[in-house]
């Protein structure tokens, strides 16, 4: 897996924003996502490609919801630094899905990509963001089908 760590000071405030693509394999993904607490602080934005689906409603129903030790450890992760998911608090009542692919001419959808933050930083993100992204925001297969790329 990979990261990159950017600090960064706003309104003088810090904040760190955390890029990951964790590894496809859930061994490595367990590690990956153990080693990242280190790098967490009170004002983190955690973002990417976690390669793990979060709970059974992130995954279509041609999709099936496998045993995996990465998603306890990446709960671990969110609930013992107090990270909110923030890409399902921009559309609660919608599921978006950030990776598809056909599979024997099923399409199988699930959501991978995730925004989690702080949840110090929810009160200052939504105000900012949400007037910035929203309700534009989605995501474009038609442009980026093998990827996902939000786009206005």
């Amino acid at each position: 897996g990979k990261l990159i760590v950017i600090d960064f000071r706003y309104n003088n405030v810090n904040y760190r924003l955390i890029n990951v693509h964790a590894p496809n394999l859930e061994t490595q993904r367990k590690r990956f996502f153990e080693n990242i607490r280190k790098w967490i602080t009170h004002s983190t934005i955690l973002i990417g490609d976690f390669n793990v689906t979060l709970t059974i409603i992130d995954i279509s129903s041609n999709c099936v919801f496998s045993e995996d030790p990465s998603r306890n450890e990446l709960f671990k992760l969110i609930r013992n630094n107090d990270l909110i998911d923030y890409g399902d608090c921009l559309t609660p009542e919608k599921k978006q899905y950030t990776r598809k692919q056909t599979v024997l001419g099923k399409l199988k959808q699930s959501r991978i990509d995730l925004c989690l933050m702080s949840s110090s930083l929810i009160p200052e993100v939504s105000s900012r963001l949400s007037a910035a992204i929203t309700p534009s925001w989605r995501w474009r297969w038609d442009e980026a089908p093998e990827m996902g790329v939000c786009g206005v």
